[in-house]
């Protein structure tokens, strides 16, 4: 593979730091009619109150860290990524990946690549140690770079769970 260079400025909103790290909210009403209706003829039994209660119990814990889960990717960007609150400048090579802002850079190379993930319009590259670098999915194709960062994100950390939103609510500069 021959080398590449990419560097953009991006802003990562708190929606879309939201949209990227919480789980997604919609409720899919027949599956949740479904748990429901189980639960309810498990607990009419006797011998199976059991397993409805455990039905039960897992629909709710379910419904608890969907409404949970969001509100914690909001608490952690507030706190925990003040860097984000403002342009950052997100860059990937063939042999590193960095972001910088403000008062602070990280700087790692492929082999320090704690894992990637893509979806709603991104592309993010998470580090050992800390920093992600976030990238705009349409500027990597413009670029004609997405498939050579891909690849080489994938030969170099594991692919976390997809992301399937259809809008981003961030801005690329």
């Amino acid at each position: 593979m021959g080398g590449f260079r990419f560097q953009e400025e991006v802003t990562v909103s708190e929606d879309t730091y939201v949209l990227l790290h919480g789980f997604p909210r919609r409720v899919n009403w027949l599956r949740a009619g479904a748990w429901l209706a189980a639960s309810a003829v498990f607990l009419w039994f006797h011998t199976t109150r059991w397993l409805g209660a455990v039905l039960l119990a897992m629909w709710v814990l379910g419904q608890a860290l969907n409404w949970w889960t969001p509100r914690a990717a909001r608490r952690e960007y507030r706190h925990d990524r003040p860097y984000l609150h403002g342009p950052v400048i997100c860059g990937a090579s063939d042999e590193a990946v960095w972001l910088h802002g403000g008062d602070f850079e990280v700087h790692f190379p492929w082999t320090q690549e704690a894992g990637w993930r893509r979806g709603s319009g991104w592309l993010w590259i998470a580090g050992k140690g800390g920093g992600i670098a976030y990238f705009k999915e349409d500027s990597l194709r413009e670029a004609g770079l997405y498939d050579a960062l891909v690849s080489t994100a994938g030969a170099h950390g594991r692919e976390g769970d997809k992301i399937v939103h259809a809008s981003s609510g961030g801005s690329a500069s």
